[in-house]
Order: structure tokens, then C-alpha cells, then sequence
């Protein structure tokens, strides 16, 4: 069965609530693969084995650079591609998938949508029982496809 979150936010329009699903795991290979893709040609190696927390770690201490770097409309894609499993919950409690025109109607704050893009993330990163990172492929399988690996 698919994980899903349910969350509170408060925003300039008031508090929203949002569900916010697992992507089916070839919706999340895909997305995974092609956000490493991206990360690799900006120029970031990409740690494999590692906990959500050293890869946050890595991130900050210079793969921001590297995100920096991604051209523009393939972030942006990547991005608008993890609000496919989120909805906004109305007030007679309606699920509503959470499309451009939905956000931009009901959502104020910036600040909304990046938590909701960093929840949906971290809800589609698999994770093994021992809270490492489950690497979609193997690290050789990276490499020989031009992903450095640290």
C-alpha cells in the first residue's frame, strides 16, 4: 500500500490542509532517476548508501551549487511532477488534486508550496528499514551511465 501524509499548513489564505501520496514505484524511479540525472549534469556527485540526513548534509556543504546549475525547465518539470500525488482538502472535505490552477487559486505563501514540494520528496525517496537511502540501481550501473559517486 502507498504511504500518504496528511498536513496542516498555515498560508496568507489560512490554514490549508493537503494529502500528500507516494507516487507508484515506477512513477518514483522515473522522477528519482531523472532528478539524479539532472544533479549529475549540473556537476554534484551523488552519495549512495547513505542516511536522508547525510545526503541533506552533502547538499548543503555544495550540491546546492550544483542545483544552482540545473537548467531551469527541467528543475521546474521535476518539481510540478512531485504535485501529481498531492491534493488540497476542501473545507466539505473533498479531495482536490493539486494542479497549477488549483495552487495558484487557492494557495498565497511561497512558503506553502516549497514545504509542499519537500514533504512530497521526502514521502518518494525510498528508504530501507535501517533509514538509508534505497538507491533505485545499482552505484555501477550509475557510474557507467556517467553519474560520479562519492
Amino acid at each position: 500500500m502507498l504511504m500518504e501524509k496528511r498536513i496542516a499548513l498555515e498560508d496568507r489564505a489560512g490554514t490549508l490542509c493537503f494529502v500528500v501520496r507516494e507516487m507508484p514505484a515506477r512513477w518514483r524511479e522515473a522522477w528519482l532517476l531523472e532528478a539524479v540525472s539532472a544533479l549529475a549534469t549540473a556537476g554534484a556527485s551523488v552519495p549512495c548508501g547513505t542516511d536522508v540526513q547525510a545526503l541533506l548534509r552533502h547538499f548543503k556543504e555544495g550540491g546546492l551549487t550544483a542545483i544552482g546549475n540545473i537548467d531551469y525547465a527541467r528543475g521546474k518539470a521535476l518539481l510540478d511532477r512531485l504535485f501529481e500525488a498531492v491534493s488540497i482538502v476542501a473545507e466539505d472535505g473533498t479531495e482536490i488534486p493539486l494542479t497549477r490552477d488549483v495552487a495558484d487559486q487557492r494557495i498565497q505563501s511561497v512558503a506553502t508550496l516549497l514545504t509542499l514540494r519537500a514533504e512530497a520528496a521526502m514521502l518518494n525517496i525510498d528508504r530501507a528499514p535501517d533509514g538509508s537511502l534505497a538507491v533505485p540501481v545499482d552505484a555501477g550501473a550509475v557510474q557507467a551511465a556517467g553519474v560520479p559517486i562519492q
